[in-house]
């Protein structure tokens, strides 16, 4: 019995033992586990892979790797308004409601119907039937009276007079006409004497300056006046200036002087406009009714190298005052009124004054027309 007792209380010992042990190493990796947890929070140590947490083949997840911030985007540069006086073209061109107010919104069209189409297309064979009809039609400058023209029967005269407006513009476009006044040809010498002495590069950047408000003038004159406008200098000019303008940049430090030197050295820009101003000639005796008249008017335009800065060059190239009656077969086309050029040019300066340093030339072309047959006076042929 004591044998047996012994037996029992060993086997009991080393059990217990064995529960003691194994407590022991428990608490121990708990410990060492929540030291590690600790050292991981605080970034002692790395954490552990995939291969180290029993993952598949050593792989690295993408959330292990330290983030990176993307790059900011340069903002981009907002484009250029328009200024206050292109903005007050552009009013004029939509033209004006009921009350008499500019119109500064209009809907944009999304694109033409069938129907329209058939009337632009009609309306354009209309326009090449009359102008082959007109081609055929010799007219004799507004001075000349008393020679014959051969006419088309039943074609009003002012638009004989436009006709014949037209060839006059194109002719000064090709160089064919030369200028009708000495004083343009004048400005255009001391311009080019100028230009043989080059500016400082301050200068010349003011100069670039003026030269792409020129451009953006142009521009808007040509989409107002799209029948009437011609650019007198050479196309290929003005647009080699445009790439030039662009190509300069907004830094004057930074730009390209070999660029800089060319625009400021490149020709005044020029221009004609085909303007027409409507009027009627007063009764002669009581109970006679007034004539309506139409005056045909070629109005060049040249801008100085300074423009807008400076006033532009204005010269009235060709005047022709008619009816609105149509000419029989073998009539006369001749001005029926002399108009004051000289007043007509210094009330277009005076316009222009008053509008400068915005662009000026629509409120000059406006002035033309608003007092061209104001100018007639007693100068009745």
């Amino acid at each position: 019995r004591d044998c047996a007792f012994r037996r029992t209380s060993a086997s009991r010992r080393a059990s217990l033992s064995q529960k003691v042990n194994e407590r022991q190493s428990a608490s121990s990796t708990m410990v060492g586990q929540a030291s590690k947890a600790a050292d991981m929070r605080a970034g002692n140590v790395p954490k552990p892979g995939m291969k180290a947490m029993n993952g598949g083949g050593g792989s690295v997840s993408r959330s292990s790797q330290k983030y990176v911030a993307p790059a900011a985007e340069k903002p981009k540069a907002k484009p250029k308004g328009l200024t206050h006086g292109q903005m007050v073209m552009q009013w004029e061109a939509n033209g004006r409601d009921a009350e008499g107010k500019l119109i500064k919104h209009t809907p944009k069209k999304q694109g033409w119907t069938k129907d329209e189409i058939n009337r632009a297309r009609d309306r354009a064979d209309a326009e090449r039937r009359r102008a082959a009809e007109q081609a055929a039609v010799t007219t004799t400058p507004a001075g000349a009276a008393g020679e014959a023209v051969e006419t088309a029967e039943g074609v009003p005269a002012h638009e004989l007079a436009r006709a014949r407006l037209r060839e006059l513009a194109h002719a000064l476009q090709t160089g064919a006409k030369g200028a009708a006044g000495g004083g343009a040809e004048g400005a255009s010498a001391a311009e080019g004497a100028g230009a043989s002495c080059e500016p400082p590069p301050e200068e010349q950047w003011a100069i670039a300056e003026c030269r792409r408000s020129q451009l953006e003038e142009l521009e808007c004159l040509e989409a107002m006046f799209a029948d009437e406008f011609v650019l007198v200098s050479s196309a290929g000019g003005v647009e080699r200036l445009r790439e030039l303008s662009e190509s300069l940049g907004e830094d004057a430090a930074g730009t390209d002087a070999a660029a800089l030197r060319e625009v400021a050295a490149h020709p005044p820009l020029e221009c004609s406009l085909q303007l027409t101003a409507h009027g009627e000639r007063p009764a002669a005796e009581e109970g006679e009714r007034a004539v309506p008249l139409v005056a045909s008017i070629l109005l060049r335009v040249r801008l100085p190298v300074e423009y807008p800065k400076t006033p532009p060059v204005l010269a009235i190239e060709d005047v022709m005052v008619t009816t609105q009656e149509p000419l029989g077969r073998d009539k006369m086309l001749t001005t029926v009124a002399r108009l004051n050029e000289d007043a007509l040019v210094a009330a277009m300066l005076e316009r222009a004054a008053a509008t400068l340093p915005e662009p000026c030339i629509y409120e000059v072309a406006t002035c033309l027309t608003e007092s061209a047959l104001e100018a007639v006076g007693h100068s009745w042929v």
